[in-house]
């Protein structure tokens, strides 16, 4: 009996434990939910606006025409008519190389020339002393051959009268050869003339194209062999970015169409063109290919300078909101949270281009609803809120 009521006793007290088990439970879960606040938010309303799908490079500015400028001959840089920054002309002298030795060596060749043209006047004066002697020996021989006939002299002095005339006929072609010998070494000489003229005006270096002179590599007394770079030119207002895309880009570029924004590296816009240049394969080992960009003439495009460049591949017109705004969930779901009242309802969205800090709402109807865009990290699907006008939290910043 004594059993029983011990048993009836812990029964009692087991039933007490538990039920102020549940009423702690039951109070705590009331007081959490009485106490939690509502949670501060910002909304905005879906903006309608254009979305650009794009990517963004970086490339260098380079002149479309440049020359790099070099010595044609061996030789010290005895001219340079020309200093960094100067504006040229095509045509333009710009340096010589070994001025005074090459004048000298033209001097030489026409002196040469004129020496040439006295040996042909004593060939030509020769040949006429030649012919001369030549019509005299026939004359004598003629005569001498009459007298062999009629014997009134010997056959001796005939035949010394014969080898005369032979002899003045070798004579009269030596004399013609010489003559020929002395016209071709005139001939010689007016071409050593030409090529010393050509190595001279060959030592003359001119401004191949209207430009700037960017560089000066060798300066004024410094020596330069053939094929040495002395100056940098090129025309500043015809400038062009070079660019190597990968392949993957290749199908959605089109030359004369395809839009290109360049800016600075303050994100400041200098200018927008389009692709005027598509290479037309791909690079089999880098898997790239190179496109151009036609810049217009503009002060703030300067040669060398670094940009960047969205490549526009698409625009569209379309409702967007804040890339803040949109959450990430599992199964690769997208939501954003709508203040519906004082309460949060969210709301699974397809997104498309994000451009500009702004994500595309794909087939969005109702741009009057309010998206909360500050806040939304505290948020689950129906969680009371507070719509915190952001004019006012502005001023009361200022305020404090």
């Amino acid at each position: 009996m004594r059993n029983f009521h011990y048993i009836k006793h812990a029964n009692h007290i087991t039933h007490l434990f538990s039920l102020s088990i549940v009423l702690i439970f039951c109070s705590c879960g009331k007081r959490e939910k009485i106490d939690k606040p509502p949670v501060n938010v910002e909304v905005e309303q879906p903006k309608y606006m254009k979305f650009k799908k794009k990517i963004r490079v970086q490339g260098n500015i380079e002149p479309k025409e440049y020359a790099d400028i070099c010595a044609r001959i061996d030789g010290v840089l005895e001219n340079m008519m020309v200093e960094e920054g100067d504006v040229v002309k095509k045509g333009m002298m710009l340096f010589q190389c070994d001025k005074f030795n090459l004048e000298s060596e033209v001097e030489v060749a026409e002196q040469n020339v004129n020496v040439a043209k006295t040996k042909v006047k004593r060939a030509l004066i020769q040949l006429e002393i030649e012919t001369i002697k030549l019509e005299k020996g026939e004359l004598d021989f003629k005569r001498a051959k009459k007298l062999i006939e009629n014997r009134v002299i010997s056959k001796d002095n005939f035949e010394r009268i014969e080898l005369l005339w032979e002899k003045a006929k070798a004579d009269i072609k030596s004399a013609e050869a010489n003559l020929e010998h002395t016209k071709a070494i005139v001939e010689q000489a007016q071409s050593n003339v030409k090529i010393a003229k050509k190595e001279l005006d060959d030592s003359m270096i001119k401004a191949p194209i209207d430009g700037v002179i960017t560089s000066v590599i060798k300066e004024l007394g410094e020596y330069a062999k053939k094929g040495d770079c002395v100056l940098m030119v090129e025309k500043p207002d015809n400038l062009e970015i070079s660019i190597l895309l990968s392949s993957n880009y290749y199908s959605m570029i089109e030359a004369g169409k395809s839009k290109a924004v360049i800016y600075n590296l303050n994100e400041e816009v200098l200018t927008e063109s389009v692709i005027s240049y598509c290479s037309p394969s791909i690079d089999p080992t880098s898997r790239t290919f190179e496109i151009k960009i036609d810049l217009p003439n503009n002060k703030k495009l300067v040669s060398g300078m670094l940009c960047s460049i969205d490549l526009i591949f698409h625009e569209k017109m379309a409702y967007g909101v804040p890339t803040e705004a949109v959450m990430a969930r599992r199964g690769n779901r997208s939501i954003i949270f709508v203040a519906n009242k004082d309460k949060a309802d969210a709301l699974e969205i397809k997104c498309g281009i994000i451009d500009n800090n702004y994500t595309e709402i794909k087939d969005f109807v109702d741009n009057h609803l309010s998206v909360i865009i500050k806040g939304q990290s505290f948020l689950d699907d129906g969680m009371k809120i507070k719509i915190i006008d952001k004019r006012s939290k502005e001023l009361h910043n200022v305020s404090k």
